[in-house]
């Protein structure tokens, strides 16, 4: 018997990638970019010295991601990934080119 979050990490991966070629992408933009209530599909990561970590974070190509918000002056983000949240530096964001699926 598997681990029930590996089991459901597993269920939404499948679920996205099936979701995806039905889900039109509208604008290609960095991560930065984003605005909150976006629901954006990361398309590359530069390289650099967090691609690994963000990888090991689910932060992958096709992977979607929604923007949650901003901090009060604005760095750093918070994003929802494969059910978790994130914060991440707008630096760090620069380097993630993402496409736009939908605003809520």
């Amino acid at each position: 018997m598997g681990n029930m979050k590996d089991d459901f990490y597993d269920r939404e991966i499948k679920f996205y990638n099936k979701a995806l070629p039905l889900l039109t992408p509208i604008i290609k933009m960095t991560l930065r970019e984003g605005k909150s209530g976006m629901r954006l599909v990361v398309k590359s990561i530069e390289q650099s010295k967090i691609k690994e970590r963000l990888m090991t974070m689910c932060v992958v190509p096709n992977s979607v991601i929604k923007v949650l918000r901003f901090a009060p002056f604005g760095d750093p983000m918070a994003i929802q990934v494969s059910g978790y949240q994130l914060a991440l530096r707008l630096k760090d964001a620069e380097k993630i080119t993402v496409e736009l699926l939908q605003k809520e």
